[in-house]
């Protein structure tokens, strides 16, 4: 596979700066609470990929619920300019919840099989959930 994924955040909204930079806003650090079933966010997807070849390289990313409802996917395109580290940011992506397991993030290229790349637990209740802080 000529696309790993390094990192996988999934947030609310991705916005790219004058400069380059991306503006990574509403990380889901822990589980995604939800107050209510059923429930729809408009999510976004952070992704830094690891690229091994220099050129044309397509894609497809993957967002399946516990719903059960057909996944969310989106096909993308990059064209290599050197190897390492690309960013991909995907948003507006409508995400129906409708009771407590797990969203899954899959990677594949075309042709090939979706490897899962990110999990985040769904879960009815208010943040925030506990979280490790710097002592």
């Amino acid at each position: 596979m000529s696309l790993q994924a390094n990192n996988v955040i999934l947030c609310d909204d991705v916005r790219r700066e004058v400069t380059g930079k991306d503006i990574i806003i509403g990380v889901y650090g822990g589980k995604v609470a939800v107050g209510a079933y059923p429930a729809m966010i408009s999510a976004a997807i952070w992704i830094e990929l690891e690229v091994d070849r220099i050129g044309r390289i397509d894609g497809e990313v993957q967002i399946a619920t516990p719903s059960g409802n057909p996944p969310v996917s989106v096909v993308f395109q990059i064209d290599a300019t050197e190897l390492g580290p690309s960013p991909l940011a995907v948003g507006g992506l409508p995400i129906v919840l409708e009771h407590d397991g797990e969203i899954t993030i899959s990677l594949r290229e075309p042709g090939g099989n979706f490897e899962v790349i990110k999990r985040k637990v769904v879960q009815r209740g208010e943040p925030p959930f506990p979280q490790a802080r710097p002592t």
